[in-house]
């Protein structure tokens, strides 16, 4: 593993502005990559996105392949779920890790149109090959969405529980917030005193690290038993979110009724 490469993997495993303040002094392109990872994970889809595509067409492979698989991943967060799969194939038909990640996202992506089954084929050839916790983390993450997907509530905090040993494992605020999160929404259905204390345990963290794209859906499974202060940390965050969206995408994501709601 080069040094570039090495320290942005760093980097992306600790928290969004301690990895900046790693990169700040940094100007290769795996710097690149890793700072638009950690500013998308704070809500600013547009800022890390423009980057990304610059790096899609560059020459590393499995750099062009995270770059596409990243673009992805954030087009998912906002509803742009079509637009997503392309960006998806692209990183499939690149190499190392980045071909991993492709398959994961091709496997959310079939969730987001509603085809488990689909989703299931895909995330099997993603288990066979990865290779580290952030591979199995992201491969639990899409199990427990079909598990959700197709009414297994207990399949799926299986599959969130072992995301959240890895993502602590592993060691990263980021994977261990999201990991959280999957672990409440497994619950919501069926035991939602658990799910709240999840969240509760939680919540404070993810508002800390300003993760905004986690910390609004944790709000909103809170539903009525949100604080006041909560509610309003999710409004912010949805306006942040908002207002740094990428050029002629999320329309869709603007318009959900929950978002709405939030936004007031």
């Amino acid at each position: 593993m080069t040094a570039p490469r090495a320290a942005a993997w760093r980097a992306c495993r600790r928290a969004p502005r301690a990895g900046l303040a790693d990169l700040a002094d940094r100007d290769d392109p795996w710097a690149t990559w890793a700072r638009a990872v950690l500013v998308m994970s704070c809500g600013d889809y547009g800022g890390a996105i423009a980057p990304l595509e610059s790096l899609a067409d560059q020459g590393d492979p499995e750099l062009a392949g995270l770059a596409c698989a990243r673009i992805a991943s954030g087009l998912r967060q906002i509803d742009e779920h079509a637009a997503a799969v392309a960006w998806d194939e692209r990183a499939m038909a690149t190499a190392g890790s980045a071909v991993t990640d492709g398959l994961v996202g091709r496997a959310a992506d079939a969730v987001g149109a509603g085809a488990p089954d689909t989703a299931a084929r895909f995330l099997a050839q993603a288990r066979a090959r990865a290779t580290g916790d952030r591979d199995h983390i992201r491969i639990a993450w899409v199990a427990c969405e079909i598990a959700l997907l197709g009414g297994r509530p207990r399949h799926a905090s299986d599959h969130a529980d072992r995301a959240l040993d890895l993502s602590r494992h592993l060691g990263s605020p980021r994977h261990i917030a999201k990991s959280t999160l999957f672990a409440a929404a497994a619950r919501h259905g069926t035991d939602p005193l658990a799910a709240r204390q999840l969240l509760a345990g939680g919540w404070e963290e993810v508002r800390d690290l300003h993760l905004r794209p986690l910390l609004w859906p944790m709000v909103l499974l809170l539903g009525s038993a949100a604080t006041p202060p909560q509610r309003t940390a999710a409004a912010e965050a949805v306006t942040f979110i908002g207002a740094h969206l990428p050029p002629g995408a999320g329309a869709v994501w603007r318009a959900r009724g929950d978002v709405a709601r939030l936004r007031g």
